[in-house]
């Protein structure tokens, strides 16, 4: 059985229904038609690494380990995560082991490239681009010379121009990689074909129902609509179709400032340092290009001194200069809500006993689970997740839709940044703070073979990864976070096969991924 996996990132339920009642998107339509549409519920953090590795394991963020796009490192600088952060197996390795192959495009951080049964084109650790892919972004490495000839390109450009402008220019990265993924199809043999867009969510932190630019939204869906007839037309009436996205979008009214809301709590001490602001440095192209191209060694080192000097409009950045470590007991992990305890012998300045941590959390889960500013309820969901590693998260963080995350200091816990409206701005990059973030529900629709006809329901994104092992006839992990939706299956399809399920090794690999890196650890602490 074929199965095209497409994900349209950001996408919120509300806009994919609003783009096929009013005719922007008449494939999703008919796929709609042949099976149903409803909302598909994110994991906190809710980020795009998170949540796309969510539904390709079947785990929760917290067990797969790729929670955002850039976590604070043990010696707190920024360390830009990759898939070799994973720690759980991908539906592309359980596919392969059972004779399966698959066309694996364009999922976020997924370099260097792992070897699989089929094609991987990988996306970049960071946003810099975009440029012609390298040998680390692809495999097997003799796909490079197709891709060259096609005019394929990794990364998306950064806001920059008129918004009309960045639309065209975001637009054409997009669709020389959407027609390079048709011409793949149609080359080759591959159960699986997958496929993320980034641009609908890109789009949407700027243009989210403002009324002179959400048009370009809709357009966009427009645009993936039509790539998608082409695929359905290629695989035909006989392949199982899976449409979503990892996450909603909507304007947000305030910030909320992480800092200063630990700070008042007694968990963070701030300090303040006289330093240059320099933010032209993060959009001078020529600096990202030498960016680029340094090791990731020297990156690491240049972060540090960089930022005693210097602000570069990062909010993960100024965090790091703006915290008295020595004196901190938790901290924002993650610029998405993500807090972490400072633990001794993990972090360089570590001021929290690994005796103290459970209590210390779950005592600040209670204190903020009751937080309120101005009458309003900060957190949705307050989530305690103890772990002695350094990457993961010990609380999670959902916010009221209304509010989103900024890690800033500036005295309030709530605030709203004063900034230019779209329509009068001749260049983005004068839009400091994009003007929408994340909300937990996405959207799916599924059709053609395999579903019910009728389907709906709200479902966890963790439920993605059983549903494609199924369709594939591969067997589930018993221990997976998700669970097979057998209510939008053909009930014919679950009488004839019933679903398979395997005792994994899931745990023994998080074992053995949390030994090497406390290794690592202990070899850097002694050089």
């Amino acid at each position: 059985m074929k199965i095209l996996f497409f994900g349209w990132d950001g996408v919120p339920l509300g806009v994919a229904r609003e783009a096929v009642e009013t005719g922007y998107t008449p494939n999703l339509g008919d796929l709609v038609g042949m099976g149903g549409m409803d909302g598909l519920l994110a994991e906190p953090p809710i980020v795009t690494p998170a949540n796309w590795y969510a539904a390709l394991t079947g785990y929760r963020p917290t067990r797969h380990g790729l929670i955002n796009f850039v976590v604070i490192d043990t010696d707190y600088s920024l360390r830009y995560m990759s898939i070799k952060d994973l720690r759980v197996e991908g539906v592309w390795e359980r596919l392969g082991r059972h004779g399966h192959r698959g066309l694996y495009m364009n999922i976020p951080i997924s370099t260097p490239a792992p070897r699989v049964e089929g094609v991987w084109i990988g996306q970049e650790q960071e946003f810099v681009g975009p440029s012609r892919p390298r040998p680390e972004n692809i495999y097997p490495a003799e796909i490079l010379e197709t891709l060259n000839r096609l005019g394929y390109r990794i990364g998306y450009p950064f806001y920059s121009g008129r918004p009309e402008d960045y639309y065209r220019r975001v637009m054409e990265v997009e669709e020389e990689r959407l027609r390079a993924m048709y011409e793949l199809m149609r080359r080759g043999d591959y159960t699986l074909h997958l496929y993320i867009a980034m641009t609908p969510d890109i789009l949407l932190h700027m243009f989210m129902d403002d009324p002179d630019y959400m048009e370009y939204v809709y357009k966009c869906l427009a645009r993936l609509d039509t790539w998608l007839g082409r695929y359905m037309d290629h695989l035909g009436e006989e392949a199982g179709y899976i449409i979503m996205s990892d996450h909603g979008h909507r304007r947000k009214d305030k910030l909320i400032d992480l800092l200063t809301i630990l700070a008042d709590l007694g968990y963070l001490q701030l300090r303040r340092t006289r330093r240059i602001r320099a933010t032209w440095l993060r959009r001078n192209r020529l600096v990202r290009r030498i960016w680029r191209i340094l090791p990731q060694s020297i990156k690491r080192r240049l972060n540090v001194g960089i930022n005693r000097v210097l602000i570069l409009e990062s909010p993960a950045r100024e965090m790091q200069t703006m915290v008295d470590w020595e004196r901190t007991e938790i901290f924002p992990l993650v610029n998405v809500g993500g807090l972490k305890a400072n633990l001794r012998g993990i972090f360089r300045k570590g001021f929290v006993d690994a005796s103290e941590h459970e209590k210390l959390v779950n005592e600040a889960v209670e204190r903020l689970r009751n937080l309120e500013v101005d009458g309003v309820k900060l957190f949705k969901q307050v989530i305690s997740n103890p772990n002695p590693e350094p990457d993961i998260p010990d609380i999670l963080l959902e916010p009221d839709e209304r509010l989103w995350f900024a890690s800033r200091g500036t005295g309030k816990k709530l605030f709203k940044p004063s900034q230019p409206s779209l329509s009068k701005v001749n260049d983005l990059r004068a839009i400091r703070i994009a003007p929408s973030f994340h909300i937990r529900e996405g959207f799916y629709a599924f059709g053609g073979r395999g579903f019910r006809k009728g389907l709906g329901g709200k479902l966890s994104i963790m439920d993605i990864a059983p549903l494609i092992l199924y369709l594939a006839d591969t067997p589930i992990p018993e221990d997976i976070d998700g669970r097979l939706p057998t209510d939008h299956i053909d009930k014919q399809l679950l009488r004839d096969r019933k679903p398979k399920y395997t005792s994994g090794k899931t745990r023994l690999r998080e074992r053995l991924i949390s030994t090497r890196r406390k290794l690592q650890r202990r070899s850097m602490g002694n050089r």
